[in-house]
């Protein structure tokens, strides 16, 4: 076959050639003028939409609501204050529940003058309280009562009383019977202990004789629980206000 030159065809193979860089870029006259605008809103909606993020994840700088901020803050201030008042005052009855009672009777013995006229001495009186406490009365009643002395002092103790000659000893044990046996074994070897070497115009009786307490001393359990359980309240009072603190500033940093 016989080939036929046409010069058109290469005149448009020679355009073609010469055309410049980026022209096939450039916005195709049958997109029309708002091109440019429609692709700025689309890429200006691609960054406002937000990232998928995996299932099960917590959304970071998440914002809060007012309403949703209020209630979280009302569960913290109820709930909280609510358990430690729980907790402390729950704790506070297992401890006294465990520990043992221990009771307190109470024995007096008076350092009177014999002479009607003759004043009441209440130096008298606190010279007979060092010797109430000393090693020969406690050690000859412990041997009475059949015990050791060092447990005997541990449970004694000798004072005035007020400012009254009067010489009281309490025993502290956990058996009442046992307190006010050894509370009066303790009277009884006082006054035999001042009978050789009587002071002059003074002498000693006892007045009150101990008996076993009917209830335990030590302060009140429900006194204790509720103390516990106010201490409680207000531990748990201020960690709420401090969450809900630490709640408020997260939101205000997320709503920026």
């Amino acid at each position: 076959m016989t080939s036929t030159y046409d010069p058109r065809m290469v005149t448009r193979d020679s355009s073609a050639q010469r055309a410049p860089a980026g022209v096939d870029d450039a916005p195709s006259p049958a997109a029309g003028p708002d091109a440019p605008g429609k692709a700025a809103k689309a890429a200006k909606a691609a960054r406002s939409t937000p990232a998928e993020r995996p299932a099960g994840t917590a959304p970071t700088g998440e914002r809060v609501g007012p309403r949703r901020l209020r209630r979280r803050t009302l569960a913290l201030l109820v709930a909280l204050p609510l358990l430690g008042a729980l907790l402390f005052g729950g704790g506070a009855a297992l401890y006294l529940d465990a520990q043992s009672p221990s009771y307190t009777a109470q024995a007096l013995v008076s350092v009177l003058p014999t002479e009607e006229t003759a004043e009441v001495s209440t130096a008298f009186t606190a010279i007979w309280v060092e010797i109430g406490g000393s090693d020969p009365v406690v050690e000859a009643a412990a041997t009475r009562i059949g015990t050791e002395a060092a447990t005997l002092r541990e449970n004694l103790q000798v004072a005035q009383a007020g400012s009254a000659p009067l010489v009281s000893i309490s025993v502290t044990t956990p058996d009442a019977a046992r307190s006010a046996d050894w509370a009066n074994e303790v009277a009884d070897e006082l006054i035999a202990q001042a009978a050789p070497t009587v002071v002059p115009g003074y002498t000693l009786s006892q007045v009150t004789t101990a008996v076993a307490p009917p209830t335990s001393t030590g302060p009140s359990t429900t006194l204790v629980v509720l103390g516990a359980a106010v201490v409680g309240l207000i531990a748990g009072t201020a960690l709420a206000q401090a969450l809900s603190r630490r709640l408020r500033r997260r939101a205000r940093a997320a709503a920026r």
